[in-house]
């Protein structure tokens, strides 16, 4: 690991943390992933990871914001769908609901987006209008 540039290093970190949270060793897979955070800030993949551990430990709150600032770096549609399943463990339909919509215009056709709106409109009672 001595060889290794910081990237590189962040990336095994990474790699160790999505390993880590397969098997369901979170609090193991949580320090990996803040390593990994700190050697890659401007990559979004370590937040995402860091946001599935949270999610994960059932800490919701913080799971939100490290989706949050992985949309800031990349606006993508997995990033929306994990974002909105927080929410809707948050009991905040509408903000699920947001994020369904945000990943359907990003990824258009997706079952899981067109799952997590639907689910989102079921539990805020906004029944079936189009996204």
């Amino acid at each position: 690991l001595a060889q290794e540039s910081p990237e590189e290093h962040g990336e095994t970190h990474l790699s160790q943390g999505k390993k880590l949270l397969s098997e369901g060793r979170l609090a193991e897979a949580e320090r990996e992933g803040d390593e990994a955070v700190s050697l890659l800030p401007q990559g979004s993949e370590a937040y995402i990871v860091l946001g599935q551990i949270y999610e994960g430990e059932g800490r919701h709150e913080e799971a939100a914001a490290e989706f949050k600032t992985a949309l800031q770096l990349d606006n993508s549609a997995v990033t929306h769908l994990w974002l909105g399943r927080v929410y809707l463990s948050m009991n905040q339909a509408s903000l699920a609901l947001e994020q369904g919509r945000a990943a359907l215009r990003l990824q258009p056709g997706s079952a899981e987006a067109e799952r997590l709106v639907d689910d989102a409109r079921k539990r805020s009672g906004a029944g079936r209008s189009t996204p």
